[in-house]
């Protein structure tokens, strides 16, 4: 399994990351801070896929794309879980 960041996704949910990074394998994890006051996300998450061809596939894909009208976020490794 291989952890993503994805930074500057502050106006959406973690189905909405689900559904998004599906598209490219099995997630098998969605984590998305929010602030405690708020329960607003934070503006970064974790989206844990499968495998890492699946991982590389959505990076390569979604990294400085458009995520619910916010321009270029950013999606990287933050390291291996194998």
């Amino acid at each position: 399994m291989l952890p993503l960041l994805v930074l500057s996704c502050s106006a959406t949910d973690e189905a909405r990351l689900r559904t998004e990074f599906s598209q490219y394998g099995t997630v098998t994890e969605v984590f998305l801070p929010v602030e405690r006051g708020t329960q607003r996300p934070r503006g970064f998450g974790f989206v844990t896929l499968a495998n890492r061809d699946a991982a590389e596939k959505a990076i390569s894909s979604m990294d400085q794309s458009q995520l619910d009208g916010v321009s270029g976020i950013t999606v990287s490794r933050t390291g291996s879980i194998d």
